[in-house]
């Protein structure tokens, strides 16, 4: 039934922009609570639909609030695909203050601490050390997104069932 609703999803957003795709996946997560392997797969699913086949929406076209949890988004499933190392050979551009204030928004506290500490010391070690802490805490950046779209979502835009 969840795989037959994320095909539903996706064949909606066809016509829509991948941040709607996005939040909806954002969605199915919050009703998968205490599924990180189907969230995992969902990001994947995101990744590669909005890489391959749709142009993600500008972030300048998105509210603020939207704007945290698309950056903190993309940080998570890139360091869930690659590392750091991975992290920022996609987002070569990336302006480590935005990605700061992200995690600080929805209170990733120890996360931010580790990605300071990956853009300060991370070179010395290609990431290992800072790569290995990432995938170490608990609640995951993933679990925190879950429950920041959960709390947040009429400021994000969205509607819970």
């Amino acid at each position: 039934m969840l795989f037959g609703y994320i095909g539903k999803v996706i064949l909606q957003a066809s016509t829509q922009c991948s941040v709607k795709l996005w939040l909806d996946i954002m969605q199915i997560c919050q009703r998968t609570w205490n599924s990180n392997t189907i969230c995992k797969l969902i990001s994947l699913i995101m990744y590669y639909y909005t890489n391959l086949f749709r142009p993600m929406k500008e972030l300048s076209e998105l509210t603020n609030a939207q704007k945290q949890i698309v950056i903190a988004f993309w940080y998570d499933a890139e360091m869930n695909n690659g590392g750091h190392s991975g992290y920022l050979d996609c987002h070569p551009n990336i302006q480590t203050e935005k990605l700061i204030l992200a995690l600080t928004e929805i209170g990733a506290y120890d996360f931010v601490e580790n990605f300071r500490n990956a853009m300060l010391f991370g070179k010395d070690d290609d990431y290992v050390e800072t790569d290995k802490i990432f995938g170490s805490y608990d609640p995951s950046l993933t679990e925190l997104l879950q429950r920041y779209v959960v709390l947040h979502a009429e400021k994000i835009g969205l509607t819970l069932d």
